[in-house]
């Protein structure tokens, strides 16, 4: 193979600020932090609770430019197997956000969110 004679293209893809979401752990500075505005509790598993077993799960979520909850993920398990996880990242995706703000406008960014479980 000649060397002279290979070529590589290179592509860009420009994503419109509008459009983009950043990943998991990735850094976005903001002005304001998204606060939520609708909030839904996981239910207790009944097994977990007759057994009196609690735990806390952080689930990461990314809030987008609109407040919604576009992704969710188990950052952190309880360690119980029993459920607690399940439920949290479901309650996680029903949650309403005033979006996060940067330079007066809103932007997407991932959050993390405790859920605790514990036995009354």
């Amino acid at each position: 193979l000649d060397p002279e004679a290979v070529t590589s293209e290179s592509v860009n893809i420009v994503i419109p600020d509008s459009e983009y979401l950043p990943q998991e752990g990735e850094f976005v500075p903001v002005q304001e932090n998204p606060v939520p505005i609708k909030k839904v509790q996981p239910p207790y598993p009944e097994l977990a609770k007759q057994a009196g077993i609690g735990g806390t799960v952080i689930v990461a979520a990314l809030i987008d430019k609109n407040g919604d909850v576009r992704e969710t993920k188990v950052a952190k398990s309880s360690g119980t197997n029993i459920g607690f996880e399940e439920l949290a990242v479901q309650a996680m995706k029903q949650w309403k956000f005033s979006p996060a703000i940067q330079n007066k406008k809103p932007v997407a960014v991932w959050i993390y969110q405790p859920f605790i479980f514990h036995v009354k």
